[in-house]
C-alpha cells in the first residue's frame, strides 16, 4: 500500500464476524486499515491477506487520522463495552458513516448517548442482517396462501444463544412483523459467565414475553442449560409455522369449512414442509453492508436507525428490569 494514498475505511475489531466484512470490503478492492488488538489475531491476518494491496494492518487507533481520507468511513466489530467510546472517537477524528455492530451499547443509558450521537454529518448504520432478508415477504406470502389469518403470538426457544447478542434479533425481527406496541413486558432473566469470546463476559438467560396491543404477543426463552439452536414458532389464527435456525421445518393449519365459527380447535388438518424461509444470512448481512457502503437517502438510513435502536432500547429495559440491573450499569456482554 502507497503510505501517501488515504484510506477509505477503517474496520476497527476482526475476529470471525469482522472477518466477513473484511472480505467484502476486500471483494470491492475498497482501500482499508484495519485496526485489530489481538496480537495473535493480528499476526494471522497480515499472514493471510499478505498478497492484498488494499489493506493496511495496524495494532492501535493512536494517530489512526494519518492514515484515513477525510470522512472516512468505519466499521466497528468490537466489544460491547467499547461501542459508546469508539463512536465518539470516531466523530471526533472526522468519520462520516459507521457501521455498528449489535449490540449497540452496553446498557441503556449508554444506548440513548449513542442515539444522541447520530447526525446528518455522523450517519449509524446498524447491523441487523435479518431486516434485509427474504423472512418479511415470505411470511406475507405464507399468509395470504394458505390463509392463515392474523399473526398474533411469535415464540423463540433456543439454548445458550444469548437474550442480548441473539434476542435483539428476534425482538427487532418481531416487532417489525407484528407492528404493534409493546405494552408491558414479564418474565425472569438471569446470567452466567460462560461467553466463550471474553472470560468476563456475560451470557444471558431466561424468559420474557412482551405484550403487545390487540393481544399479540412476543415470548423468547433461552437457556444456558442447553446446547441446542433456537426454534422459531410463527402462530397465526389458522396455523402455526415451526422453522429452525435454518428456516427449515413445517407450516400446520387448519383448512376446512366454517373455521371462522370455531372458538377453539386443538389440531391441525394440513401439513405442508417449509425451507429456506430465512433466505441465506451471508447474502442477507452483504444487502445489510451494502447499505451501509452506497444508500445515501438520510431519512432512509435515519429510519433504519431509529427503528433498531428502539427494539434495541425495549429489549434492554426488559433484561435491566427483570435482571435488576440498574440502566446505567454495564450489562457485560460481547
Amino acid at each position: 500500500m502507497n503510505s501517501e494514498m488515504g484510506h477509505e475505511y477503517l474496520l476497527i475489531g476482526c475476529g470471525n464476524h469482522g472477518e466477513r466484512l473484511l472480505k467484502m470490503l476486500v471483494s470491492r478492492k475498497l482501500i482499508t486499515v484495519v485496526c485489530e488488538t489481538n496480537k495473535q489475531r493480528l499476526i494471522e491476518l497480515k499472514n493471510k491477506y499478505r498478497d492484498v494491496e488494499c489493506l493496511t494492518f495496524v495494532n492501535s487507533l493512536e494517530n489512526i487520522e494519518k492514515l484515513l481520507d477525510q470522512n472516512f468511513k468505519s466499521i466497528v466489530c468490537s466489544w460491547a463495552s467499547e461501542r459508546l467510546e469508539t463512536l465518539k472517537f470516531l466523530k471526533k477524528k472526522g468519520c462520516s458513516r459507521v457501521y455498528l455492530e449489535k449490540p449497540f451499547a452496553s446498557n441503556i443509558d449508554e444506548l440513548n448517548k449513542v442515539k444522541k450521537l447520530f447526525s446528518k454529518n455522523f450517519l449509524i448504520v446498524p447491523s441487523l442482517p435479518q431486516n434485509f432478508s427474504p423472512l418479511y415477504s415470505n411470511l406475507e406470502n405464507f399468509k395470504n396462501k394458505y390463509k392463515l389469518g392474523e399473526l398474533n403470538y411469535i415464540s423463540f426457544l433456543g439454548g445458550a444463544k444469548g437474550l442480548i447478542n441473539n434476542g435483539i434479533h428476534y425482538l427487532d425481527s418481531s416487532l417489525k412483523v407484528i407492528e404493534s406496541n409493546i405494552v408491558r413486558y414479564y418474565g425472569e432473566v438471569n446470567r452466567s459467565k460462560i461467553n466463550p469470546r471474553k472470560n468476563q463476559a456475560y451470557f444471558y438467560e431466561g424468559n420474557i414475553t412482551f405484550s403487545l396491543k390487540n393481544n399479540k404477543y412476543i415470548n423468547i426463552i433461552m437457556t444456558n442449560n442447553s446446547m441446542l439452536d433456537t426454534t422459531t414458532i410463527y402462530n397465526f389464527k389458522f396455523g402455526k409455522l415451526i422453522l429452525n435456525e435454518d428456516g427449515n421445518g413445517n407450516l400446520e393449519y387448519i383448512n376446512f369449512k366454517n373455521r371462522e365459527n370455531l372458538i377453539t380447535r386443538t389440531s391441525n388438518d394440513k401439513r405442508v414442509h417449509v425451507s429456506d424461509f430465512f433466505g441465506d444470512y451471508l447474502k442477507s448481512l452483504e444487502k445489510n453492508f451494502v447499505f451501509f457502503l452506497k444508500e445515501n437517502k438520510y431519512q432512509k438510513i435515519n429510519n433504519f436507525f431509529q427503528s433498531c435502536m428502539l427494539s434495541q432500547e425495549k429489549l434492554y429495559k426488559a433484561i435491566h428490569s427483570l435482571s435488576k440491573i440498574q440502566k446505567n450499569k454495564t450489562l457485560n456482554t460481547t
